[in-house]
């Protein structure tokens, strides 16, 4: 069973990328610092890095850098019992939210 954790980092990339999260597998690094979240299209593998400041979500490429400058979108989350609310805010004032459903903890 998934933690919470990585569940909110699976529904922070399916809103970022427009992916299920149906197709994506998620583990804790090594250190415990961030979580990898991946999933493979057409024999592609894309491979994120999440990590949390309180609801805040910052996340990159597996081989990139962390979305944390201030020209990168914010992303934050909200808990509401067993929905999370994905959001996501961009400079130009633009915000989209996204809702998904915690599976049982």
């Amino acid at each position: 069973m998934k933690t919470k954790n990585i569940q909110i980092a699976e529904f922070a990339i399916s809103a970022i990328m427009g992916r299920p999260c149906s197709i994506m597998i998620s583990e804790e690094s090594p250190d415990k610092d961030f979580i990898v979240v991946e999933y493979s299209i057409d024999k592609v593998i894309y491979k994120y890095k999440v990590k949390f400041e309180k609801n805040k979500i910052i996340w990159g490429n597996i081989w990139g850098r962390w979305r944390d400058e201030q020209e990168d979108e914010l992303i934050t989350f909200q808990e509401n019992g067993d929905k999370i609310s994905i959001i996501q805010k961009f400079s130009k004032k633009q915000i989209i939210k996204k809702e998904f459903k915690l599976e049982n903890l």
